[in-house]
């Protein structure tokens, strides 16, 4: 399930995690999602762009431990967030 907000950034919904938009400094060109966890409503990390790879990464908040369906929401939002930013580019 996916909710966009004003600028066209969308917010997901996993079975056990969910990127929500975060708010962005006037300067970001970029998103920023924060990750939550659906039931425990935890913060675990956040996804953001990472210019020195020049790809979105997940950076996990310290102690947090995901298991492969977890990885496999983030690597399937991220892969998404990538391919939205190539077509925006081409």
């Amino acid at each position: 399930m996916a909710d966009y907000d004003s600028i066209g950034l969308v917010a997901t919904k996993y079975k056990y995690i969910e990127m929500v938009v975060a708010p962005r400094g006037l300067k970001r060109k970029t998103g920023v999602w924060d990750v939550i966890g659906r039931t425990s409503g935890a913060f675990l990390g956040q996804i953001k762009w990472y210019g020195a790879w020049r790809q979105y990464c997940f950076f996990p908040s310290v102690s947090t431990v995901f298991n492969r369906q977890c990885m496999e929401d983030l690597n399937n939002f991220l892969e998404i967030q990538m391919k939205l930013r190539e077509d925006k580019t081409s």
